[in-house]
């Protein structure tokens, strides 16, 4: 087990590519035709509307036509943009450190989410994978309005649950999340997908 994780007495995981998979070439892949991928990467997952779905101020519908809206390219496929919004997490699998929760609570420890998930996704998720349940805590994007890196995403997991930063490793795909977990005191672990915790 990584020293930080066996040190610390609250574990932090962020969801996607760290407790389950989250690759936008491979939703594409089993989603949308291959002529429309180069669009559906810019327009979609790269749009400022997907920002909006994972702070919660927007739902699917809307979403799906703004996106559509701003892309002229991307407009006649709304219909397949709502599609995939509802159903990419569908695709999304377990990944080697979802494995860890049940080991590390039966350790004593205290595990908590901390992700940027938009709602209805994040109820999907939580109903196909057991595990996403058997933590102690968990503060997602959409529900709390605010979106990591932003500092005020992880103050609210610390308050809500007390957790003194000092006694807890967060971990997480994404550079900048991880250096405003180290900013506030946090030990932090970036997840590349191949390193053993």
């Amino acid at each position: 087990m990584h020293k930080l994780i066996s040190n610390a007495d609250h574990v932090i995981f962020d969801i996607g590519n760290v407790l389950l998979s989250f690759s936008p070439q491979w939703i594409l892949d089993k989603m949308v035709p291959a002529s429309l991928h180069k669009v559906f990467l810019s327009s979609v997952f790269g749009s400022r509307f997907w920002v909006h779905l994972d702070l919660g101020t927007l739902d699917y519908p809307e979403a799906a036509h703004r996106m559509c809206r701003a892309d002229s390219a991307l407009a006649p496929h709304e219909e397949l943009v709502l599609k995939l919004l509802h159903r990419f997490p569908e695709v999304m699998e377990p990944s080697p450190p979802s494995q860890l929760l049940q080991p590390l609570r039966d350790m004593g420890k205290k595990v908590y989410l901390l992700s940027n998930f938009h709602k209805g996704s994040y109820e999907q998720i939580s109903g196909k994978h057991a595990f996403l349940s058997n933590v102690d805590g968990a503060v997602i994007s959409a529900y709390e309005h605010c979106i990591k890196p932003g500092r005020r995403i992880y103050d609210t997991l610390l308050k809500r649950y007390s957790i003194p930063p000092q006694c807890a490793v967060f971990i997480d795909d994404m550079p900048d999340n991880v250096r405003t977990a180290r900013r506030l005191g946090l030990a932090a672990i970036q997840y590349d997908g191949t390193q053993k915790l």
